[in-house]
This record gives C-alpha cells, structure tokens and sequence, in this order.
C-alpha cells in the first residue's frame, strides 16, 4: 500500500516539466522564389525554435543578443532550427551542436532610435542554408515588452516574442531562405517573403505525471478489489 500512495503523492505533487524548446509559427507572402520554391505561389509558412536554457552574450540595456552557437549555448544548438513550407515544396535545417560552422542567434534590441528583432542563421552541413526572420522600427516603438523588458534572459524575451505586433515595424518586417550545394556557391533554392505573423506554437504536456497519476490509481483499485471478501 505504500508504495502506491508513494506513487499517488508524487503524481499529484509533482512540478509541471518545462519545455525546453520555445517554437513559434510564422506567416508571409513571397514575392520572389527559386527552384523547389518556384511556381508554388506567395503563402509563406513555417517555424522557428530555440532552446530556453541559452543565455545572453552581450547584455545590455539596449539589446539582447542570444548566440547560438557559442558555449554554453553551442550544446543546445540542435534545438535553433527552421522550417519552410511554400505550396506543397518544404524545407527545414537544425543547426549541430557543438560545430563552428553553424553559427546563428536571436537578437532583440529596444533602443530609443530603432527597434529590432532577428533570428538568422548559417548552415554549413550537406551544402549551405541562410535563413533569417527579422524586422525593424527606425522610429524605437515597435518593442512593446510590458512587464518584461529587455533583461537579457531568455524568459523576458519570449515575452516579448510572445506580445509582438508586426504591424509596429514601419521599416521592415522581412524573410528569406537560401540554400546552396556548396558554401557560398550558387543558390539553388530561394524564398524571399513580407513577415507578416507570428504566435507561439502550443505544446504539448508531457505524459509523465498523467500516466504516473493513472498507475497509482489502478494500482489502488487492484489492491482494494483483492481485500474485497469473494462470493
């Protein structure tokens, strides 16, 4: 019996678990395409990730600047990836971790003369992909943060992320995606897209506490039903 309550307790107390990869889903309309791209029509959709324990390297009141492929962020790298999708043609890369030829960060900056949001990234594996995601306010009023800021983790700028109008950024609201057979070579396959939306993806909850809470549950029936007397 008691390790079935054990089991009961630690299902019911248990702390959600924290994703570790932040995806959000973005919007746009191509106006130019290249190879797989082409003829596949101007709706742009796609996502962006990153991992939610990368930190900030260069902190300041103005800017935060998540880089990631540098230590300790290079070992959550595999979780700053991309995907495309235009038409029926799809597209997506992941940068490696640890590897000094993927290189790409999230850059957020709230400045009293611009404001500036970008996620770019340079994939050397199997050829070389660019992509990047970035949009610009001359006029430093499109970073609305409320109650977050710019405070140089991660937690404040997904909180910016997740409050973002596009709709502020009177300068520049852009994204491309580029892929070559060979670093800077010719590119084979191209998108050039207007950004025009951007919400976080909904996760999904991990199993674990549900299926831990349902063991101990059926675990208690059974103990019950045989402390039952027979017929």
């Amino acid at each position: 019996m008691r390790v079935w309550t054990s089991a009961l307790a630690l299902s019911l107390f248990a702390p959600a678990a924290i994703a570790s990869v932040i995806t959000y889903d973005f919007t746009g309309d191509a106006f130019y395409t290249l190879g797989i791209f082409a003829g596949q029509g101007t709706q742009v959709t796609g996502t962006i990730s990153f991992d939610d324990r990368i930190v900030d390297f260069s902190p300041t009141a103005a800017g935060d600047t998540f880089s990631a492929n540098l230590e300790p962020n290079s070992a959550f790298a595999g979780n700053f990836r991309a995907t495309i999708q235009v038409g029926s043609a799809v597209a997506s890369y992941a940068l490696h971790e640890n590897d000094v030829d993927d290189w790409g960060w999230l850059w957020i900056a709230d400045d009293t003369t611009f404001d500036w949001i970008d996620y770019f990234f340079v994939g050397n594996q199997g050829g070389q992909t660019i992509f990047e995601l970035t949009a610009r306010d001359n006029g430093g009023v499109a970073v609305k943060p409320g109650s977050y800021g710019l405070t140089s983790t991660i937690e404040g700028d997904i909180g910016i992320l997740d409050a973002l109008d596009l709709g502020l950024f009177k300068d520049r609201a852009f994204g491309t995606w580029a892929r070559r057979d060979v670093s800077y070579g010719p590119v084979i396959d191209s998108v050039q897209f207007a950004w025009t939306g951007i919400s976080r993806s909904i996760s999904v909850p991990e199993p674990a506490p549900a299926l831990l809470l349902a063991t101990a549950l059926l675990g208690l029936a059974v103990r019950y039903r045989k402390r039952l007397p027979g017929p």
